[in-house]
């Protein structure tokens, strides 16, 4: 089932584990129900969504889920900042989520973001209504409730294992009011870049993932 899912819990980040690398998401809490989806070893997903509070994972045996029809979260509906998610549920069993992995603090993985303060002249700023700004460079963004942003990200800069990693622009230039605080966390040999950025209003979680290939996705959504 295919829908549009603006109101996702961003804290509730996970990925699988399976003996198999691979999950079954099925449309209803059931073993016999209908196989929708199917998420890979190291694809990060929501789980907690479907409009249910989530205060306890290991308290269900199945476990509701939204996955990105795209690996980068590219916005379907730019007007209201959604794009598509796959809504289904998945076996509690084969949930494991970023909270219950150990900060990575190894050295053959580096991220780093960097910063200016956010600059209109060479920017295209579309507004609706009083001045509510909607649109930058013809996209959608995220970081703020409707004001200009303060923060722009101009690079990221990625290695591992010493090998430089290029990340494109149309993948963060949509991404604004950037701390640049993060968490890194490791799965095998695939690393994961979380954090949470909001200024004041606008929060979004943002999460990166990386193997040895390099980017496989970008993770971006919002609790509003």
């Amino acid at each position: 089932m295919l829908i549009g899912c603006p109101f996702v819990f961003g804290q509730f980040i996970a990925t699988i584990q399976d003996p198999d690398g691979w999950t079954n998401v099925r449309a209803a809490p059931d073993a016999q129900a209908e196989v929708i989806h199917i998420i890979q070893e190291n694809d990060l997903f929501w789980f907690g969504c479907h409009s249910v509070e989530v205060t306890n994972v290991e308290e269900l045996e199945w476990v509701p889920v939204c996955v990105p029809i795209n690996d980068f979260c590219i916005a379907a509906d730019r007007t209201y900042k959604r794009y598509d998610l796959i809504q289904g549920f998945i076996h509690s069993s084969r949930l494991l989520t970023l909270e219950s992995m150990s900060p990575y603090l190894g050295t053959d993985f580096s991220f780093q973001y960097e910063l200016s303060a956010f600059d209109p002249a060479d920017k295209i700023i579309e507004t609706t209504g009083s001045s509510v700004t909607s649109r930058i460079n013809g996209r959608t963004f995220w970081g703020t409730d409707g004001e200009l942003p303060k923060i722009q990200i101009d690079n990221i800069k990625v290695e591992i294992e010493g090998r430089e990693i290029i990340i494109s622009r149309a993948l963060y230039e949509d991404l604004y009011n950037c701390d640049g605080i993060i968490t890194i966390y490791k799965n095998g040999a695939t690393y994961f870049v979380v954090q949470g950025n909001s200024d004041g209003a606008g929060t979004y979680e943002l999460a990166w993932v990386f193997d040895h290939k390099g980017l496989r996705q970008r993770l971006v959504g919002s609790m509003y």
